[in-house]
């Protein structure tokens, strides 16, 4: 039984998928741009430090991201149904519609009420990591990383942070419009209650079969500097 760091608001908003739609708002520039912010925050992200700053610490098998097509298949129908006026609510149907779209296994999901690529916040992955939310957002003057580290005694949200850094999770599919901003599936999706994002210790030390390359720190299904293709979609040099 999977059982979820963090329980949001689900809703029944959205129960099929119209795989025409999906690539509406995305480009390929947009999802190169994706990946390598997600790789690159799981390669200098995993301990605490702000932005840009390399930790010290490294993952035993952190897998390198790749972008799926059939993930962005959920993400962009399920994102076109969100008006702006309307708050957004997690889509309750994701790992179904995965299904429906051509994937299998249990979907993730993370929400940004901005864009993918961001000159302010570098970005919805940017975001969900080192963004500070200020308490006039809501938030606490904290980062999601400060947040799960203790960092200047922070202590809030992380699950956005922990599903970017989930160390088994290796596909990224994401949908986004003006109105109601970015969401990412992850797959297979991260956050379980009583289980770390990632194991302390060498890097590379622990790949499995399926990812046995080492890619500077993270555990790539292609040895490095070869392109990674997925569901069609080629992630640009």
């Amino acid at each position: 039984m999977r059982i979820l760091l963090m329980v949001l608001m689900l809703s029944p908003l959205f129960s099929a998928v119209v795989p025409s739609d999906a690539r509406a708002q995305m480009t390929d520039e947009t999802r190169a741009f994706i990946v390598s912010e997600h790789n690159r925050l799981r390669r200098d992200a995993i301990g605490p430090g702000g932005p840009d700053v390399v930790s010290t610490v490294t993952a035993t098998a952190m897998l390198e991201i790749e972008y799926d097509m059939a993930l962005e298949c959920v993400a962009q129908a399920y994102i076109n149904t969100i008006p702006s006026s309307s708050p957004f609510t997690h889509n309750a149907n994701r790992t179904a519609d995965y299904a429906a779209c051509g994937g299998s296994g249990y979907v993730g999901e993370s929400w940004y009420s901005g864009g993918p690529q961001d000159h302010a916040t570098g970005g919805a992955t940017r975001a969900w990591v080192d963004f500070i939310w200020p308490t006039a957002w809501g938030g606490n003057d904290c980062s999601e990383r400060q947040n799960y580290h203790g960092d200047g005694g922070c202590s809030g949200i992380t699950s956005h942070y922990t599903q970017v850094l989930w160390s088994s999770t290796y596909k990224v599919g994401c949908g986004y419009t003006p109105a109601a901003g970015t969401v990412c599936n992850y797959s297979p999706g991260g956050n379980y209650l009583g289980q770390s994002p990632f194991t302390i210790g060498e890097a590379c030390s622990a790949c499995p079969t399926s990812h046995p390359f080492c890619n500077d720190g993270l555990c790539s299904a292609v040895p490095s500097g070869d392109t990674i293709f997925f569901n069609g979609f080629e992630l640009l040099p």
